[in-house]
């Protein structure tokens, strides 16, 4: 069992993280970490009374936004309403593509998948797994594209063969960002919502915010 006062540390540690936006990877959130894990330290070494007072008002935010059911991306900035619905009426647009570029995709990967399972040596280094795993999706796309834009050719002609063999590779890349993007535009709809039902916790929670990044930054200064 974690000792309370290192478990309180990574859970402030981590509530920085979330509200420097470093919680979500890429190589700039690397930096981020090590900055906030070093002023988390630097703060309870030198100043512990404030530290444990900032440890309690980050729960308090913590505790606001999960009664309003929203998380502190929705607080950060984001996108605004109109900038929503924009990329609302794109995925609409690009919805057939979408679904077009899925439904031909499905059955390669469902090769690559049963390739996977019954040849890959699960017992072998993960690196070697997923090696072949590129293989075999390699040849899994190959052989089902090649075969469906055979059949395209051979029944309306080369030109209409050549139109749908272009579209494929293109619509495939579309559908394989598509469904994510439409999930995370999802959950920001729904927090926007809930931000505009419950305006006044939406404000307390957004100057509860403001502090904590001022007390970030000032340990920040203080650690340079």
């Amino acid at each position: 069992v974690a000792h309370q006062p290192d478990a309180e540390r990574a859970r402030v540690t981590a509530g920085v993280l979330r509200l420097l936006g470093a919680d979500a990877g890429g190589v700039e959130a690397v930096g981020l970490r090590k900055a906030a894990a070093q002023a988390v330290e630097a703060a309870y070494a030198r100043q512990p009374e404030r530290a444990r007072e900032f440890a309690a008002r980050l729960a308090r935010y913590e505790w606001g936004l999960a009664r309003m059911a929203v998380g502190d991306a929705a607080l950060r900035g984001g996108a605004g309403s109109w900038a929503m619905a924009a990329r609302g009426l794109a995925a609409v647009v690009l919805g057939p593509a979408a679904a077009w570029g899925a439904a031909h995709r499905w059955a390669p990967l469902a090769l690559t998948a049963w390739a996977v399972d019954h040849f890959a040596d699960k017992e072998r280094l993960e690196a070697r797994v997923a090696t072949r795993a590129l293989v075999a999706g390699t040849l899994s796309f190959v052989l089902v594209y090649g075969a469906l834009i055979g059949l395209v050719n051979s029944v309306w002609g080369f030109r209409a063969g050549a139109w749908y063999a272009a579209s494929l590779p293109v619509t495939g890349l579309l559908a394989h960002a598509y469904w994510g993007e439409v999930l995370r535009l999802a959950r920001q709809a729904g927090d926007l919502y809930r931000l505009r039902l419950m305006r006044r916790a939406a404000g307390i929670s957004a100057r509860r915010r403001a502090g904590l990044i001022a007390d970030i930054e000032r340990w920040r200064r203080e650690d340079l």
